[in-house]
């Protein structure tokens, strides 16, 4: 990556020039475990609503537990779990708290298909970063950590 990020476009802040250095890098990290997901049918938010799922039991979760546990925020919740049904990865049913609330989780096939993902976006995870040592990560990681 460039020693300067953001040099070239007339960016002036150093706060910019991390920004944009921070979503550069994000991007490049990422596309490995894009890929790998996008080759099993999926887009990177339905891969996050699934792992999301996967980790819910029997009794699912609700839309907006969902969306509070995703890694980015997408506005249609609804489309991605209709989007998930449709591929027999997920389930939804109206709760019976509020019937107008429904709940999602995932299926055996949607379980099956995260047994195949799983372990092939975490090698493609390592490739992304490998390269940096453990310290350097945990210290990515505590830097991230601020932002959030």
């Amino acid at each position: 990556m460039a020693r300067n990020p953001g040099a070239h476009m007339g960016v002036r802040g150093l706060e910019e020039r991390a920004l944009i250095a921070l979503v550069h890098a994000a991007a490049e990290a990422a596309a490995p475990s894009d890929a790998v997901v996008g080759a099993g049918g999926l887009s990177p938010s339905q891969y996050n609503v699934l792992r999301i799922l996967s980790r819910a039991g029997e009794g699912g979760l609700t839309r907006t537990e969902i969306a509070e546990r995703m890694v980015t925020r997408d506005p249609d919740m609804t489309r991605l779990l209709k989007g998930l049904e449709s591929k027999k990865l997920v389930v939804s049913w109206r709760a019976e708290a509020d019937a107008r609330q429904r709940k999602s989780r995932v299926t055996d096939q949607g379980t099956a298909l995260l047994r195949v993902l799983n372990p092939q976006v975490t090698r493609a995870a390592k490739r992304s970063l490998g390269r940096l040592r453990r310290e350097r990560l945990a210290e990515l990681i505590d830097i991230l950590s601020d932002l959030s």
